[in-house]
């Protein structure tokens, strides 16, 4: 028997990138990070002649890049990397006192270091030399004498590579919005910027109801489509309070995938619970999608919203998360009422607000 298609209501099935990241205009989202922002990394070099480090530095002036910091003192590489994280580090292999090699050993061992992107600047031709290196987490080599239009093109593609990588280690493939280690990472800095100057804000977390018997019985496709299209709503939704009333001067309202079914927004500023009744019932409004299939009735997703309240219901950012999170763990959500808290958000109440 022939599968009817689905047919969600008018509007795009599959959403672009530029509709989805619109929420952070600092520093998480991949357009950010493009090629043509490449040139703003910061260069490391380490190298024991300073002529050297010199003429690399005028190359790369040349080929438009301008941050650098550099030391012909290979003793104190690891020390100043730990003070400030290059966005690719230049390493001499061949160094008195302290070697390349045991540089990029020592890198190899430290949890934050090991993901600094190194070029091998050498005079070496050994090739086990090269493999010891590459085996050490060295990502490309250079023989020197360097060539100028060689060197920045390797430099701008370890760059995009990282940054990619980056990218992906932080935000959501399916919807591409930041994921749940930029939500925590961000509630942290909300939280510490809200008990330093004496301000409330509000954890969401919003929960599609009934996802898995949407997936169990029309496919996971379906339920990808889904979520793509909630995820724009919401991200309009959200990009509507930027700079407004719910955003604080270092912050604004942002939106993240926290898990399958399940959204988050953290609320960083609000002048007590009422002055962000608006904006939840917005965000259950949009969040309704209708789709249909061939023959049968339309149908309608809803969404569970739960909410935690900073500094009222405590400033943990675990306890937060979790009682924010709660509503929508609940195995029976339909069209219904979600809580956190003593609070209650419903979409039957969307016009009244709290209550």
């Amino acid at each position: 028997m022939a599968t009817q298609p689905t047919v969600f209501a008018p509007g795009e099935d599959r959403l672009t990138e530029k509709e989805l990241r619109a929420l952070s205009p600092q520093d998480v989202l991949w357009r950010h990070r493009s090629v043509a922002g490449l040139s703003d990394a910061l260069i490391m070099m380490v190298d024991d002649e300073m002529l050297n480090i010199e003429m690399t530095q005028a190359f790369l002036v040349e080929a438009g890049y301008r941050h650098f910091v550099q030391t012909d003192r290979p003793e104190q590489a690891l020390a100043m990397l730990r003070k400030q994280l290059p966005g690719v580090l230049l390493l001499d292999l061949s160094m008195p006192r302290v070697s390349g090699l045991e540089i990029l050993s020592s890198m190899r061992d430290d949890p934050v270091l090991r993901h600094v992107p190194v070029i091998v600047l050498t005079s070496s031709t050994d090739p086990q030399t090269k493999l010891k290196a590459l085996a050490m987490g060295a990502m490309d080599f250079l023989s020197k004498p360097v060539d100028p239009s060689e060197l920045g093109l390797r430099i701008r593609n370890t760059l995009a590579a990282s940054a990619y990588r980056e990218y992906l280690g932080q935000h959501d493939s399916l919807t591409a919005l930041p994921n749940k280690q930029r939500y925590r990472k961000e509630v942290a800095d909300v939280l510490a910027a809200a008990q330093k100057d004496g301000y409330d804000g509000a954890l969401l977390h919003v929960g599609v109801d009934a996802l898995g018997r949407i997936n169990d019985a029309l496919g996971r496709t379906v339920g990808d489509q889904l979520m793509q299209r909630i995820a724009k709503r919401l991200a309009s939704c959200v990009q509507t309070e930027s700079g407004g009333e719910l955003s604080s001067e270092q912050h604004n309202p942002m939106l993240y995938r926290f898990d399958g079914d399940e959204f988050a927004i953290v609320v960083p500023y609000m002048e007590g619970v009422h002055s962000a009744a608006a904006f939840i019932n917005k965000l259950l409004e949009d969040a309704t999608v209708s789709f249909q299939r061939s023959g049968a009735p339309e149908l309608f997703v809803t969404c569970s919203v739960g909410v935690s309240v900073f500094p009222t219901d405590g400033m943990d950012p675990d306890l937060l998360i979790r009682n924010a999170g709660w509503p929508c763990a609940m195995p029976s959500r339909r069209v219904r009422t979600a809580t956190s808290s003593s609070r209650r958000v419903s979409t039957r109440w969307r016009r009244a607000g709290w209550t």
